[in-house]
C-alpha cells in the first residue's frame, strides 16, 4: 500500500504549472507531477486523493469505536414475559 504526501508544486516553472501539484510516495521514492488547468480543478483533486487516502484510516477508526461500543455495552433484551415482541424471529436488533 502507497503512502501518499501532497504538496504544491513551489518551483519557478513557467506560468501553465502555477497549478501543479506533486505527489510523492513515501515509501518507494516515487514522485509524480500533476498539472491542473485551473485553480479549482487543482482543488478538486487534491480534495479527492486527501479523501482517499483518509477514508480507510477513518472507516477503521469508526470501526474500532462501534466495537469498543458494541463490547461496552452489551444488548439487554427484556425478559418475554414483561416485552411479548422479544421472541418475534423476524426482528433482528
Amino acid at each position: 500500500m502507497y503512502s501518499l504526501f501532497l504538496r504544491p508544486f513551489l518551483c519557478s516553472f513557467p506560468p501553465e504549472y502555477k497549478n501543479a501539484f506533486e505527489l510523492q510516495s513515501r515509501d518507494h521514492g516515487v514522485h509524480v507531477l500533476l498539472v491542473a488547468s485551473s485553480p479549482e480543478e487543482k482543488s478538486n483533486w487534491m480534495a479527492a486523493l486527501i479523501s482517499l487516502q483518509t477514508k480507510s484510516m477513518l472507516e477503521r477508526q469508526l470501526d474500532a469505536i462501534l466495537r469498543d461500543e458494541e463490547q461496552n455495552t452489551p444488548l439487554k433484551l427484556p425478559d418475554p414475559s414483561e416485552y411479548r415482541w422479544v421472541g418475534f424471529g423476524g426482528l433482528k436488533i
